[in-house]
């Protein structure tokens, strides 16, 4: 039973992390940078865009890690 909470929790972080990703990614960022230096207003939207795709790059293996898993505990509760 732990272990399937444990796999549960692995592959919902792991699309949390892929959903927070994509937020992040699609996010204009335009809120308060009506006295923004220009160039501070890019770099700041490139740590936002490099952060969006650590997490749906970490999100994505932690799902199919998850998932990879779930079947492989699956599978050998079927075998045995």
């Amino acid at each position: 039973m732990r272990e399937r909470l444990y796999v549960l929790l692995a592959v919902a972080s792991g699309v949390l992390l892929m959903a927070g990703g994509a937020i992040t990614l699609t996010d204009n960022g335009t809120a308060g940078t009506a006295g923004s230096v220009e160039t501070a207003v890019s770099a700041q939207g490139q740590d936002t865009a490099e952060t969006g795709w650590l997490l749906l790059g970490f999100g994505a293996l932690l799902a199919a890690a998850g998932s990879f898993w779930a079947y492989s505990r699956l599978r050998g509760k079927r075998a045995s």
